[in-house]
């Protein structure tokens, strides 16, 4: 930035490059990357400083020279290699953001409690066994990330006084359990919790009527509670990564919300309350022990995203039809024999990978799919394609490999904007001279089969080649 201007009040260089007769009217300094291990004495110059950014730097200890700046309000000292916050930082009275991040803090001095504007507060990725308790002092603190820490309390007195508190996250600590009192905090929309060692949900949760987002996916947890069905602002649960054998009682009554990540948990089952989530967008269920979905499932009109993967699913049921809205449908990984007619509903679908199950074909229906653009049907039990594969001139991804199919529908040839296709592991004897052209323009692996990549019969591979 030019130093010529006399109006200019905001740097990014060194503070040795300021003239001593601008000093004082800088606001704004950003020395960060320069690779300082101290802070200059001349900081003391900075009398009107409002914002510094010294981050990316090799500070060792909190530089004391910064205490003296009285009308600092943002300090930014993150990837540094600072490992305490003493007391001195009390002096910043102005103080409204400190991010202290991505150092190797072990501890913050109780003195931040004195920062009676800070908002927020970034202490994550650093060594952190416990917060002050002064923290529970800061009453207009509205963020509060001390994530990637070794935490395993989290202000188990003084966390239902931060009432302004908007955002928390504890992600990647020690913690078991979430302190007594968090219920008060009736501002909070976004709540981090994931991957501790948290065994329950505080009943306490139901509490946080503001809450948009929560996140406590990675822990112990084997219920969730009811109370859960209080929080009517709720547009995010991630309890993904769990032990969860069934979801909460009353969880049909989150009206608003869009995204439900329960995946990876021993859930048996989605109950029939699954279908008043009618704003709901995103639903992974994937990686759990359900046997079906229900039928309710099609009251999702809003639907986008299906994840039912690696699951025991046996039958889709016909109501996956009436999901208007759905683009992408991961049904991998069951034991489906076959796939319902109405899945030709679904017209604006983009994407269909129903690999490794044990369907015996696709139903003609399929050809109603003109907005398909990747379809995975390997590693099953299919004989043939139907003839209504041609129909998806969108199509741009074909994965048939691992089938028992003996010949390819001549419309093939009719999907042009095929870049993809694999085929390998079937019993194809020969390439239909129309699809040459076709195969020959795309990206092929033909391996295991009787023809090569150009669609020339050749000799048939041996067992241990066609792997």
């Amino acid at each position: 930035m030019s130093l010529d201007d006399d109006e200019q009040i905001c740097f990014k260089c060194p503070l040795e490059e300021i003239p001593q007769e601008k000093r004082s009217s800088v606001v704004e300094l950003d020395c960060s990357n320069e690779g300082l291990n101290v802070l200059s004495p001349e900081f003391a110059d900075l009398t009107n400083l409002q914002r510094l950014d010294c981050s990316y730097n090799s500070l060792k200890e909190f530089p004391f020279i910064i205490c003296q700046l009285e009308y600092l309000s943002i300090l930014i000292c993150k990837e540094n290699q600072m490992i305490t916050i003493p007391s001195e930082i009390s002096q910043l009275e102005c103080l409204e953001v400190l991010d202290c991040s991505y150092n190797h803090l072990i501890s913050l001095h109780p003195a931040i409690g004195q920062l009676g504007y800070l908002k927020e507060l970034n202490c994550c990725w650093n060594q952190l066994i416990a917060l002050p308790l002064g923290i529970g002092h800061l009453h207009l603190l509205t963020s509060l990330n001390c994530s990637s820490n070794n935490l395993v309390t989290l202000l188990p007195d003084g966390i239902g006084e931060l009432w302004n508190l908007r955002e928390l996250n504890c992600r990647a600590n020690k913690l078991t359990t979430l302190p007594l009192g968090i219920g008060q905090l009736g501002h909070l929309t976004i709540l981090d919790c994931s991957c501790n060692q948290l065994e329950e949900l505080s009943s306490e949760i139901g509490q946080l009527i503001s809450l948009e987002q929560l996140i406590c996916n990675g822990n112990q947890l084997r219920t969730l509670p009811s109370t859960i069905s209080q929080l009517k602002n709720l547009t995010e649960l991630d309890c993904s990564h769990n032990q969860l054998i069934t979801l909460p009682l009353g969880i049909g009554q989150l009206e608003h919300l869009i995204g439900l990540y329960c995946y990876s948990n021993q859930l048996e089952e989605l109950s029939s309350e699954i279908g008043q989530l009618t704003s709901l967008k995103e639903l992974k269920c994937a990686d759990c022990q359900m046997t079906s979905l229900p039928p309710e499932i099609g009251h999702l009109k809003c639907l986008t995203i299906l994840y039912c993967s690696c699951n025991q699913i046996t039958n889709m049921p016909p109501e996956i039809g009436q999901l208007m809205s759905l683009t992408e449908l991961i049904c991998s990984y069951n034991l489906m024999i076959n796939l319902p007619p109405e899945i030709g509903q679904l017209k604006y679908l983009r994407i269909l990978d129903c690999q490794w199950n044990s369907l015996k074909g696709l139903p003609p229906e399929i050809g109603q799919l003109i907005f398909l653009r990747e379809l995975n049907c390997s590693s099953n039990q299919m004989i043939d394609l139907p003839p209504e594969i041609g129909l998806l001139t969108n199509l741009t991804v074909l994965d048939c490999s691992y089938n028992q199919m003996i010949d390819l529908p001549l419309e093939i040839a009719h999907l042009t904007h095929l870049k993809m296709v694999f085929c390998f592991g079937n019993r194809f004897m020969q390439m239909p001279e129309k699809l040459e052209s076709l195969f020959m323009s795309s990206f092929v692996n033909p391996h295991g089969n009787v023809f090569d990549s150009t669609g020339r019969y050749t000799k048939r591979l041996k067992s241990d080649d066609s792997v």
